[in-house]
């Protein structure tokens, strides 16, 4: 979450004149159990209104543990190199969207970052129902 909230405090600060939210993502690889790795990502949404903040989480995909020592194994490790890269050069799958090929096209990268972020949005603190356009 602390990258997240970081890109939340930059964004912020570049400024929000005529939007209506402001919005962070911070993806993540995390090992639940020895040697059994997800990934997952956090959305964290700000309405600029009123400063209220919602946050969620996307369904976790886990990534092969092979996969995830490979990109390990690389020059710089996973500071400079992503486990998506790795599945993508041994499947040749979308670098960029490894999930669909983990899930065998059940669950996308994009479809569970937009659930997020819908389920952030929908949280927050409101007084009355309200409809959400524009959400892709």
């Amino acid at each position: 979450l602390r990258g997240a909230r970081k890109r939340l405090e930059g964004a912020a600060e570049v400024g929000t004149a005529g939007v209506d939210f402001v919005v962070a993502i911070e993806n993540g690889l995390v090992e639940l159990q020895p040697g059994r790795f997800w990934d997952l990502a956090w959305v964290i949404v700000r309405r600029v209104e009123d400063g209220e903040e919602s946050m969620a989480v996307t369904s976790g995909v886990e990534f092969p543990a092979a996969d995830v020592q490979a990109a390990r194994a690389l020059p710089g490790g996973l500071a400079s190199n992503t486990v998506g890269q790795v599945i993508a050069k041994r499947s040749g799958c979308d670098p960029q969207d490894p999930h669909s090929h983990v899930t065998r096209n059940m669950v996308g990268r994009k479809s569970a970052l937009v659930q997020a972020l819908m389920g952030a949005i929908a949280t927050l603190p409101h007084e009355a129902p309200c409809k959400l356009r524009g959400i892709v």
